[in-house]
């Protein structure tokens, strides 16, 4: 009896689960400008976090120098 009685959530669950199969991208592809978009976002971020990356270094190196100076 515990069986009949899971058996209907797991085909809702099942049933809930087809929408989002490949057939709905099929049918919205993404456009070449939407991932060009997201590459030049990526390549901003990243080129971004490099330059404050190298800031934080070269000040760290900076003030490491300057007390090596002070003593």
């Amino acid at each position: 009896m515990c069986n009949r009685k899971f058996r209907p959530r797991f085909e809702s669950q099942r049933r809930s689960s087809k929408p989002f199969s490949l057939d709905r991208h099929r049918e919205q592809p993404v456009s070449v400008e939407t991932i060009m978009a997201m590459f030049l976002a990526l390549v901003l971020i990243i080129s971004v976090l490099g330059i404050v990356g190298t800031y934080l270094a070269f000040s760290a190196v900076y003030f490491v120098e300057m007390r090596k100076l002070d003593k």
